[in-house]
């Protein structure tokens, strides 16, 4: 991942904004279709990097921690196409958390490189 999180930011915080009403209100899909497209990416790409980040944490909390959370975010990416639009924004504002989440793990890593990752 590059060195800047601004664009994963902003398309994560533009999906938790349509999402915001659930369940009262869904946003149409066709909404949410180019950032989630967008988010998808950026999520591969922490998923590779805060992979080869834990292998090295020296604290197991954190290490257990994260690849829960890894192995969550590559059920996500893997799941069929939702078949309604509200599973389409679940699913939508879940992708977006999960980039959230694993960026900062991703952040806390650069700060403190591998092996110094308290905060």
């Amino acid at each position: 991942m590059g060195t800047s999180l601004e664009r994963p930011r902003q398309a994560w915080d533009e999906v938790l904004l349509l999402t915001r009403d659930l369940p009262e209100k869904v946003p149409p899909r066709r909404q949410l279709v180019p950032w989630v497209a967008e988010l998808r990416g950026y999520v591969t790409d922490l998923v590779q990097d805060v992979t080869r980040a834990i292998a090295e944490e020296p604290d197991s909390y954190d290490r257990q921690t994260a690849q829960w959370l890894l192995d969550r975010v590559r059920k996500v990416l893997a799941a069929e196409p939702a078949p309604t639009d509200r599973e389409a924004a679940e699913r939508a504002e879940d992708l977006a958390l999960s980039c959230r989440a694993l960026a900062g793990i991703h952040e806390r890593q650069r700060r403190h490189g591998a092996g110094g990752a308290h905060a």
